[in-house]
């Protein structure tokens, strides 16, 4: 597997990412064929042995939280500083009001919920994943400015 810097920060990622939108359900994103956590857990395992370091989820995948849970299992047998893990926050994860979109309160109480999924102390790489019309820009970047000074995210 071959290997580039991530953008301009120092972190280095494989060429190929493993995405993970179907695992552990399909609450979220319609498909008749789901991934199990069982398959999932295996196609991990390989794209580990084959070089991926970069697993990318989504707080939404699977439907509420599942998708970050088995990549949290997953990595729990590898060191940690080896593998650059992403996930995403925007999409309700509640009937709350407030957990929603990239105001500060859904965004620092979205990554503490992923941490705790994940069973992870940070998370290499925050999206946002979509733009959020109804919260300032400005907020936004706040709030994922401070995650970085709290050692929750290394990036975003």
């Amino acid at each position: 597997m071959k290997y580039r810097k991530l953008g301009n920060s120092g972190m280095h990622v494989s060429e190929i990412g493993f995405g993970s939108l179907f695992y552990g359900g399909a609450q979220w994103h319609a498909t008749d064929n789901p991934v199990s956590r069982r398959e999932g857990l295996i196609c991990l395992k390989k794209a580990w042995e084959g070089g991926i370091n970069h697993y990318d989820c989504a707080d939404i995948y699977g439907g509420f939280g599942p998708t970050e849970k088995i990549i949290g299992e997953f990595i729990k047998d590898y060191d940690r500083s080896e593998v650059v893990l992403a996930s995403k926050v925007f999409f309700p994860m509640s009937l709350n009001s407030n957990d929603r979109g990239l105001s500060k309160k859904h965004i620092s109480e979205a990554i503490d919920k992923t941490l705790e999924r994940m069973n992870i102390e940070y998370l290499d790489i925050y999206y946002c994943h979509r733009y959020d019309y109804s919260t300032p820009l400005e907020e936004t970047v706040r709030a994922m400015n401070d995650l970085i000074d709290e050692g929750k995210i290394l990036y975003w």
